[in-house]
């Protein structure tokens, strides 16, 4: 599938515009955030905090969900078969 860069750069825009969010982040402290997040080693002042983050001992697994439908989800009206965005775009 083949997207229109300068489309996708529009649409990007003006959704962040929406939302209230920046399009770029520039932020040294976010984008550090953001990598520990992702898995990224750290480094500098705040290393010891993360490292101590990661030390921690695991939470409780989640309980999988009752059943094998999710719960709330209705299925598509007639006339939506195929559309994978359900007309969201």
């Amino acid at each position: 599938m083949s997207v229109d860069r300068d489309a996708l750069i529009a649409w990007v825009q003006e959704t962040c515009a929406a939302q209230g969010v920046l399009v770029k982040v520039a932020d040294p402290g976010v984008l550090r955030e953001v990598g520990v997040l992702l898995g990224a080693a750290v480094v500098g002042p705040r290393a010891q905090c993360a490292r101590a983050r990661r030390t921690r001992p695991p939470a409780a697994s989640s309980q999988p969900p009752l059943g094998l439908d999710p719960g709330g989800v209705q299925p598509a009206p007639a006339g939506h078969e195929g559309r994978e965005d359900g007309g969201v775009v």
